[in-house]
């Protein structure tokens, strides 16, 4: 529920004529109250009229059962060590196979359309559930799709939802939250010269919990790539500037933008990077995405360099490339940047710099990925 919210909220703040609060901030978090006619009216916005808020009730209710765990982690969890890091990654068991995801409405007004939407572009570009940023949540939806525009499903939202003693809350949404205008998404398919190949994946050790883990279809190398990303040779797409010169500070604050922090409070990764998944015929494919906030010039100019190198680094077969890190039957076997999905900007592969919004929800709902 927590997940799908939240992508909920990204795609309306995507939107100017939505506002989404900060559900976790209590002094922006809705509902806010305003004086009409001498009475009080509380304003939500329309993420809590979905997904509710103090004093007012979620749209709906899921039931999600079926599927299969990967191995039994009460005995042991898989752990994934990097070459040169002394801690590494600790993987507990997923979920694997064929889910049933049962929508309940708790009110005539709610329609399925809400949901179906954001449940789609997460199933097309990103993972959906806990614990993305190491490869988890990445589904397929059979026999659903979304039958509609996104404009007309965005249109009926407020006036579906929205009860006579409330009312809708306004507001300029803040760009250092998740949106879909500040987020990427890019898809590499590979055929493996061999079958085995995950073996030689940087970090992973053959045991038991591994074997049960590629049986399911996947191969976790989040760990491998995100270790490259930010420890690894990696680095150079986002420790240099434009000449190649930045001071320690400068450094530190792009990888705090980049990767999260712990010291004073503690912020996310941006960067989401999926297990690789097994699609037939040999190949294999594996998703990178996540959400760079717009803050200020200083961190535009860096959010532009990085994704920039990001996609020039997936396009190319080099040694610099986080290819690498995947073993030789993976990087000789001619891994394909298939796509790269971003918001007005040239390097989409579908809509490209077109600033019509709802056009590109439309084409995140379709899956449709171009040419790279």
């Amino acid at each position: 529920m927590g997940s799908l919210r939240w992508w909920a909220e990204a795609l309306l703040r995507g939107h100017e004529e939505f506002f989404a609060c900060d559900p976790v901030l209590k002094e922006s978090s809705c509902p806010s109250k305003i004086k009409r006619g001498g009475d009080q009216l509380y304003c939500y916005c329309n993420a809590c009229l979905l997904f509710g808020a103090t004093g007012l009730r979620r749209s709906f209710g899921i039931q999600l059962s079926g599927g299969n765990e990967v191995y039994n982690d009460n005995i042991r969890t898989l752990r994934i060590r990097p070459r040169g890091r002394n801690r590494g990654w600790y993987l507990g068991s997923g979920i694997c196979g064929n889910l049933n995801l049962l929508l309940i409405p708790y009110g005539a007004s709610f329609d399925p359309m809400f949901i179906l939407l954001p449940l789609t572009i997460a199933s097309h570009w990103g993972g959906l559930g806990a614990r993305t940023q190491l490869g988890y949540g990445v589904l397929e939806l059979v026999n659903s799709s979304v039958p509609e525009a996104a404009a007309n499903i965005l249109r009926r939202l407020s006036k579906a939802l929205l009860s006579p003693n409330y009312c809708i809350r306004k507001g300029e949404n803040d760009l250092t939250l998740p949106s879909l205008r500040n987020m990427f998404f890019a898809k590499v398919r590979f055929s493996p010269k061999n079958e085995n190949w995950w073996k030689k994946v940087d970090g992973i050790m053959e045991n038991e919990e591994m074997k049960e883990w590629v049986k399911s279809g996947s191969v976790p190398i989040a760990p491998a790539i995100k270790n490259w990303l930010r420890y690894g040779r990696g680095r150079n797409l986002w420790q240099c500037g434009e000449a190649g010169k930045v001071s320690a500070n400068e450094i530190y604050d792009t990888e705090k933008y980049l990767f999260g922090a712990t010291n004073n409070y503690r912020t996310a990764a941006k960067i989401n990077i999926s297990s690789a998944y097994r699609l037939g015929d040999g190949q294999w494919e594996f998703r990178l995405w996540g959400w760079l906030p717009l803050k200020k010039a200083v961190t535009d100019k860096i959010r532009e360099t990085f994704l920039k190198k990001l996609k020039e680094s997936l396009a190319e077969q080099k040694e610099s490339s986080p290819y690498s890190v995947l073993g030789e039957d993976v990087s000789k076997g001619s891994p394909v940047l298939t796509v790269w999905r971003e918001f007005a900007s040239e390097r989409d592969t579908v809509t490209g710099e077109s600033s019509d919004y709802l056009k590109y929800l439309d084409s995140l709902a379709k899956g449709e990925e171009g040419r790279p």
